[in-house]
């Protein structure tokens, strides 16, 4: 039966039962607390969670890969994602900090032609793409960025500039 220490929820994925009645005591709880509940923002409601089964009962969410039409395993490429991004406005520049995990320093790319940065980052398994209009003119080519521990920051300064798009190395 499913165990729950700590807010994780263990259950047995070989046993077909067990993941059965936890879905159904789920399910319970779910339709038992609509019941004349209020929104809560601090609380929320909705809640998920995913399982990928192949054929043969294996969970296949930890390699990538999903059954085709014809039930065979295929690795599925996976759409670019856009990571989350903080823009700080300063006195004299912008400040724009992006979560981009799991990405070699090498595979990071930035640009920018004054008015807008866009963020590209590829690795085999994951990509990242994020277009930022800037809330201030800025010019590209006094720009820094560093990337260590997957946060790639990137300091832009006020400036005018209208050319062609510059590519911002990356320390």
């Amino acid at each position: 039966m499913a165990k729950k220490k700590n807010n994780v929820i263990n259950i047995n994925l070989d046993n077909p039962d067990d993941i059965n009645n936890f879905l159904n005591k789920v399910v319970q709880e779910l339709i038992s607390g609509q019941q004349g509940a209020q929104p809560n923002p601090a609380n929320p409601f909705v809640t998920g969670f995913s399982i990928k089964i192949d054929k043969s009962g294996v969970s296949i969410s930890d390699n990538k890969q999903v059954p085709n039409q014809n039930g065979v395993l295929t690795t599925q490429a996976q759409p670019p994602r856009e990571p989350l991004v903080d823009i700080i406005d300063r006195p004299n520049g912008v400040s724009v900090i992006a979560e981009i995990p799991g990405i070699k320093k090498s595979n990071i790319e930035v640009t920018s032609n004054g008015s807008n940065l866009k963020i590209v980052a590829n690795e085999k398994d994951r990509s990242y793409n994020k277009a930022i209009a800037l809330p201030h003119s800025i010019n590209p080519h006094t720009a820094s960025a560093v990337y260590n521990n997957g946060i790639l920051e990137i300091n832009l300064d006020k400036g005018e500039y209208s050319g062609k798009l510059v590519n911002i190395k990356i320390k």
